[in-house]
Order: C-alpha cells, then structure tokens, then sequence
C-alpha cells in the first residue's frame, strides 16, 4: 500500500476545518472520560496505529482502517446527540425555571 493510499484511508475524523461545533464535540468527548491523560500523547497513538497498518498487508490494513473510521463516526455521532440532548435539558430547565417562578408569583 502506497504513502498516497494510507494518507486516504487515515482513521482520523473528518472536520471541516474551522468548525467551532466539532472542536466543541471533540472537546466534550474528551470531557466525558474520566483520564484526560489518555489524550496526551493523540499523536503518538497515531502514529503508532499507522505503523501496525504498514506491517498488514493490503487487505487487512484496508479492513482496520475502514473499521476505526466507523467507530470514529460512531463516537462522533454519540457526541452530536448528547450535545443535542443537554441542550434539550438545558431549555427544559429553563422552562421549568420559568413555570415554578410564575406559579410563585400566583402564590403570593
């Protein structure tokens, strides 16, 4: 597998570049595991997965690669719907907030 092959099937999660919204999502990823050291070295594990894709052959590599994109998209999509979740939540709260204030109003 050529240099120009691997580069196409890298594992790692497609971005539009300058997207505050995906920046946020990775953010909030790495907010929800309780070992924020295991993001330190990101670069490493990278690279580290690349090497082991260059020692299996074509297929198999081809295989790997196309899995660990679909756990990436997987994890991406869980983050999307929990942030849609809070912010559900979050207007939920609002609103009741906003009900126990008027119904304390009526009271008095």
């Amino acid at each position: 597998m050529s240099a120009a092959e691997m580069h196409m099937m890298s594992p790692m999660p497609m971005k539009l570049e300058g997207s505050d919204e995906e920046e946020d999502d990775c953010e909030s990823a790495k907010s929800a595991i309780s070992n924020e050291s295991d993001f330190e070295d990101e670069e490493e594990i990278e690279y580290l997965a690349m090497e082991v894709v260059n020692h299996l052959p074509g297929d198999k590599a081809a295989r790997l690669l196309k899995n660990m994109r679909a756990k990436e998209k997987a994890l991406q999509d869980l983050v999307h719907r929990n942030r849609s979740l809070l912010r559900n939540c979050q207007h939920l709260d609002e609103e009741n907030a906003s009900l126990m204030d008027r119904l304390q109003c009526a009271e008095d």
